[in-house]
């Protein structure tokens, strides 16, 4: 189960991340990057915008750099896609127990090198827990020790009919921990309405062995702003010795173009006798972009019945804050 957390603890990394955003307030433009000449706004959101601004271009401008100096054609004038990405996420249950959960991803873009390369960053634990955990969002006792590692790394990437994505690097901690992940997925259009996606995936880290998850995505629309999806998954984790499973049904809905709203129900499971791991839930994904592109929250409150608790109804609520540097 979850670990409480004292308040404090609870609100440290939501302001570090408020204090990136505001401090471009008292920043005046002597010390930070002028924003861009077309800026005309004046007052305390457009100085965050324009801080904003500023920093992204330092980091995609440090991408650039990097790719310059590896490669060896002229750098075209296709946009960078490099990006950082700050997370605050608090999950309260229905024990009162609240747990916080800070990330940092990033990856700076390498177009002119010959083998797409991306350099990577991601402080997320998420793919060290199996998948009910990821799609409830929860995490247990033993994932805690991996919880504060960061993994560094190169990816290569590959687009063409199938998109594969390998990397290559090195969890931060002690001792280190290399690992290797291969991506790769197809979407067909099987219909005029339906689509379907398959995806693998296979991962091994030094310390946990390897692990293996499979995908298969059915999707139409319903109209111009309501989406039918289904999801079938199956994932084998070296650690342990059984299947786990998943059958989810979702709707997704465009509210306008700042508001989309996802409902979803699904059934997990897996193939070990000695657990009553059947679960039953039902959610609402909330999401907003508060500003522009950038600044985004999503609310999700989620319902689960799992079979070891009688399937007692267990109500819980997820708020997620995402702020991202990229041009």
């Amino acid at each position: 189960m979850p670990k409480a957390m004292p308040a404090t603890s609870h609100r440290k990394h939501l302001i570090a991340i408020l204090w990136l955003l505001f401090a471009g307030h008292f920043i005046t433009p002597s010390v930070a990057d002028e924003p861009p000449v077309q800026e005309k706004k004046s007052g305390p959101i457009a100085r965050i915008e324009n801080f904003h601004y500023s920093v992204s271009s330092q980091v995609v401008g440090l991408a650039e750099d990097i790719d310059s100096y590896f490669s060896d054609d002229e750098i075209s004038d296709a946009k960078n896609k490099s990006r950082i990405t700050f997370r605050q996420q608090t999950l309260l249950l229905k024990s009162g127990e609240v747990t916080d959960e800070f990330r940092i991803s990033g990856k700076l873009h390498l177009p002119g090198t010959q083998k797409r390369l991306n350099l990577f960053i991601d402080s997320s634990w998420n793919n060290s827990r199996d998948l009910t955990a990821q799609i409830l969002n929860i995490n247990t006792d033993r994932e805690e020790e991996d919880k504060e590692s960061t993994s560094i790394g190169i990816e290569w990437l590959r687009l063409n009919k199938w998109k594969i994505r390998s990397r290559l690097g090195i969890r931060a901690r002690i001792p280190l921990e290399p690992f290797y992940r291969f991506r790769i997925s197809r979407t067909f259009q099987v219909t005029p309405v339906w689509q379907t996606t398959l995806r693998q995936s296979v991962d091994y880290f030094q310390t946990r062995g390897w692990s293996e998850q499979s995908a298969w995505y059915w999707q139409r629309y319903l109209s111009d702003t309501l989406r039918f999806r289904t999801v079938s998954e199956i994932e084998f984790q070296d650690r342990n010795d059984y299947y786990d499973l998943a059958q989810i049904f979702a709707l997704h809905q465009d509210i306008n173009h700042r508001t989309t709203v996802q409902y979803s129900l699904g059934t997990l499971n897996n193939t070990d006798s000695n657990q009553n791991a059947l679960n039953h839930f039902v959610s609402i994904d909330y999401r907003r972009r508060l500003i522009k592109k950038w600044l985004l929250i999503s609310v999700r409150p989620q319902l689960t019945a799992p079979r070891e608790m009688n399937y007692k109804i267990q109500p819980s609520l997820s708020i997620r804050l995402d702020l991202l540097l990229t041009e």
